[in-house]
């Protein structure tokens, strides 16, 4: 092997690396989001009742939680950090396939910076971070575009590649059903390779297509439940949010300056578009795959629900960013560098903001032990009015540190904060630092400190309320 021929190699090996480092870093630092509760309440639930679950609180398929269930059941494996590895191990094994697949749809070169790109995505490490599907949907989105790739340039077993590429559209399904729309164009360009035997054409399409009618009805009483809705707050038709969407592997959680989302969208849709007119036949796949979410979710605001929202985008980021790759690396001598060397500083900053202390979520975990550190019996904690964000995170952490009585009320729950302040009972009062305030209390004869404000996407302060002196509660 030459030195020109090692170089993308020891660029993908430094790049899995450099993955391995950002993707596992400060893992089990953040609280469990309020999404990532959902996914732990329904892995935690008995396999039998699995399926209903999925079916009446999600809008994802069951394999991830079925998947999850047994990390953390008959594994144990369920604090933070453990409950997230599963996401980071799969954007770490994202680098090296993407490599593949960058390589086969524009060169070596290609490849390697899409390696490189997939290393530093600051949505990518957002979704490695987090208990949720996006990370191993990516993962499956770009393998099925591997095997398709293979199995289109021929070879002895491209049969053999094509029922791959099906398998994987159809795994890539069961985890999250976004996927389809990222694959089907490389799926179809397999069914439409009439090199390919007609044997293994009809398995691949025919493992997906089963696969599709086998999760349509989930899918249609998911959405007939309503189980969508709670994101309206976040997926409006706005220019930010539009922003974006078209640049979806640079978004992050984190509230971004507008020049940002407008740079990292021009070199996307840029990007995308090169590629679509001068690719290859895998090339042309790729970007259409990448291209696709985009349209579906717009219309999808435009037509029913609010969508505008990078998460039911972010499976074609891998897509996204092979076009990224494959436009950069299309110049030559200078350009090229300054090319490649934009769209790295564009990634890097965006990941060096994801490590920072504001990017976590909100630190219920920490309020929660702080209660548990002075908890006295009759102690009542109180949470925000019609706020899950909030309410969710909180609820969870109370059941793995507070006692099993301990009492948990929402601020809309009249009933139950009469009652506890009718016994006197002290109030431990959990809410964003900018919306809830305690000064109801004084009219109940209550005294109000803050105990602590805690910093992170959304700051949360806890307060704790005691009858005031004389008051004959105390």
């Amino acid at each position: 092997m030459t030195a020109q021929s090692r170089w993308p190699l020891l660029v993908v090996l430094a790049a899995t690396v450099v993955a391995a480092v950002n993707f596992l870093w400060q893992l089990g630092a953040s609280s469990l989001f309020v999404d990532e509760v959902y996914s732990w309440a329904a892995a935690a639930v008995p396999r039998g009742d699995l399926l209903d679950h999925v079916r009446n609180v999600e809008i994802t398929p069951p394999v991830y939680y079925a998947a999850l269930h047994e990390w953390i059941g008959p594994l144990g494996f369920d604090s933070e950090a453990e409950l997230r590895f599963p996401s980071a191990v799969c954007a770490i094994v994202l680098v090296p396939v993407l490599y593949d697949l960058g390589r086969r749809v524009s060169g070596e070169a290609a490849g390697a910076v899409a390696a490189v790109l997939v290393a530093v995505s600051p949505l990518v490490l957002d979704y490695a971070q987090e208990v949720r599907a996006y990370a191993p949907a990516m993962l499956l989105c770009a393998l099925a575009a591997v095997c398709a790739a293979r199995a289109v340039e021929g070879g002895a077993h491209r049969g053999r590649w094509a029922v791959a590429a099906g398998a994987a559209v159809a795994l890539g399904l069961s985890v999250h059903y976004t996927t389809i729309l990222v694959t089907a164009p490389v799926l179809a360009l397999v069914l439409l390779t009439r090199s390919i035997s007609t044997r293994a054409r009809i398995a691949a399409g025919g493992v997906a297509g089963l696969t599709a009618l086998v999760l349509a009805p989930l899918v249609i009483d998911q959405l007939g439940s309503g189980n969508q809705g709670g994101i309206e707050e976040f997926s409006r038709l706005t220019e930010r949010n539009l922003l974006s969407i078209l640049g979806t592997p640079w978004d992050s959680r984190m509230a971004d300056p507008m020049a940002y989302h407008v740079i990292a969208a021009a070199i996307t849709a840029a990007a995308i578009a090169w590629l679509l007119v001068r690719g290859s036949r895998i090339g042309r796949a790729v970007a259409l795959g990448a291209a696709l979410p985009l349209v579906a979710v717009f219309v999808a605001t435009l037509v029913a629900d609010d969508a505008i929202i990078s998460r039911y985008t972010a499976a074609s980021a891998p897509f996204a960013l092979v076009a990224v790759a494959a436009a950069a690396t299309s110049f030559t001598g200078m350009r090229r560098t300054v090319a490649v060397a934009a769209v790295l500083a564009l990634a890097l900053w965006g990941t060096w903001r994801g490590h920072g202390p504001d990017a976590r979520f909100l630190d219920a975990r920490a309020a929660t032990e702080a209660i548990a550190s002075d908890w006295r019996e009759g102690d009542v904690v109180v949470t925000p009015a019609h706020d899950v964000t909030v309410d969710l995170p909180v609820r969870h952490y109370a059941g793995t540190v507070l006692p099993p009585d301990a009492f948990v009320v929402p601020g809309d729950d009249l009933d139950g904060l009469r009652t506890a302040v009718d016994h006197g009972a002290r109030l431990w009062i959990v809410g964003r630092s900018s919306r809830d305030s305690t000064s109801g209390l004084a009219d109940v004869g209550y005294d109000t400190e803050t105990v602590e404000t805690y910093r992170g996407l959304i700051p949360i302060t806890l307060s704790l309320g005691t009858p005031a002196p004389g008051d004959a509660r105390r």
